[in-house]
């Protein structure tokens, strides 16, 4: 069987990240609307896995710090029998499945930490890459700046370096299963949900909200009410929260549930945050903007959202998940669902844009547009600016050869500050 020109010139751009994996993400960007861009995404993110910094030269620390560490004291005496007996264990540090699973099975081979992270690199790129296209797939190529702003603001809410953390995996896995079980119709993806919670036990609470979608009345025109009523919450009894958690969740759990949900660990965070006016402003913007911008599009296109039964039924869920995520963004650590409640607002009014707009201007008046416009931009530069703190030179540079040989510890973001 003779290979088309268009079969050669796909495989080239695969085989583009052994050469200068920037040119494989040139590539995903050029054809983002072909089957096999995805994929593209997915090989530039495993690369990504054996450049991301951990231990850096500046001594910045990184959760990921943990996860290295962990791998080598797995790589002595740790037997199949010590993982088994620490799996949910009361004692154990991290109550969940995968990572303990996925630090053991590879450090059964070695203990070089960059390769555990080219692996958490390769699952949590699989997802993003599929989510990244969920999204990308509902834009027409129509010309919308705005629309173009919304799209990178999707890609750039929890984007490849986030595997330092847990939460962030469990964030995309949990966004693939309802997200395509949403577009697909098919309920087994709902399946990844439940893997949600075995990367990160927090992601029950996002299993939570899905619950109370399916089993509560597909009411948009209430769960609007209650979303904008919690923009004027503006402090909630912590200790309550303490109390309802360790009474709901099992007792392995506890433990966690204490230290996130502690005023102490509160406190530890509100001085973290405010150290930085930049860092300040863009946990405002994730508080405060995606849900106004779904309150605004709610209002605007409420009657084609209420035409479409599968429209109404994806607001409802977006807008119970967002109500959720704004009650628990009061607990320390907690406001990272408003991260999730953020993907799932950009991919509901770009799907609900592409049937109901022509211009594309989501939103008509120029004052309003303009004024979201700068802060998703703010919000995209702060993302590229954190993406930073985690490489080096080599990621212009290097690709997977050279890598294997020369690690770079020294971050960009230090030759910019």
């Amino acid at each position: 069987m003779h290979r088309t020109y268009k079969d050669v010139s796909v495989g080239l751009k695969y085989l583009s990240i052994l050469v200068w994996p920037i040119l494989t993400l040139v590539f995903f960007i050029r054809d983002y609307n072909q089957k096999y861009a995805k994929n593209l995404l997915w090989l530039f993110c495993i690369f990504y896995g054996m450049i991301h910094i951990v231990f850096n030269e500046q001594g910045f620390y990184v959760d990921g710090i943990s996860y290295a560490l962990a791998l080598e004291e797995k790589g002595g005496n740790y037997g199949l029998k010590d993982l088994l007996g620490s799996l949910y264990s009361e004692s154990t540090t991290t109550p969940d499945l995968f990572m303990p699973l996925i630090t053991f099975l590879v450090s059964r081979f070695t203990t070089d930490y960059r390769v555990l992270f080219v692996v958490l690199a390769l699952v949590y790129g699989y997802f993003y890459s599929r989510n990244v296209a969920l999204a990308l797939n509902l834009y027409k190529g129509r010309k919308s700046t705005f629309l173009v702003l919304l799209l990178l603001a999707f890609i750039m809410i929890l984007p490849i370096y986030q595997i330092n953390g847990r939460f962030w995996l469990g964030a995309q896995v949990f966004f693939y299963g309802v997200g395509y079980y949403f577009v697909k119709g098919k309920r087994h993806y709902l399946w990844w949900c439940i893997c949600a919670a075995l990367v990160h036990f927090a992601h029950f609470a996002s299993i939570f909200a899905f619950v109370l979608y399916h089993f509560l009345p597909k009411k948009s025109s209430v769960y609007f009410w209650i979303l904008l009523g919690t923009l004027f919450i503006s402090s909630i009894n912590i200790q309550s929260l303490n109390n309802l958690f360790a009474s709901v969740v099992p007792s392995v759990f506890e433990r966690k549930v204490d230290v996130y949900a502690s005023t102490e660990y509160l406190q530890q965070r509100l001085e973290t945050d405010t150290k930085s006016l930049h860092v300040l402003f863009v946990n405002g913007l994730k508080d405060w903007l995606f849900r106004i911008m779904l309150l605004l599009f709610y209002w605007k296109y409420k009657r084609a959202i209420l035409r479409n039964g599968l429209y109404n039924k994806v607001f409802c869920f977006v807008a119970i998940f967002s109500i959720v995520a704004s009650v628990l963004a009061f607990v320390p650590s907690a406001s990272r669902y408003l991260n999730l409640a953020a993907m799932f607002t950009i991919f509901f009014m770009t799907w609900v844009a592409q049937d109901c707009l022509v211009s594309w201007r989501i939103f008509s008046n120029v004052y309003v547009r303009g004024a979201i416009s700068c802060c998703l931009i703010f919000f995209i530069l702060f993302q590229i600016r954190s993406l930073f703190e985690f490489v080096g030179i080599s990621f212009f540079v290097s690709n997977p050869l050279i890598a294997l040989f020369v690690e770079d510890n020294f971050p960009l973001f230090y030759y910019i500050k």
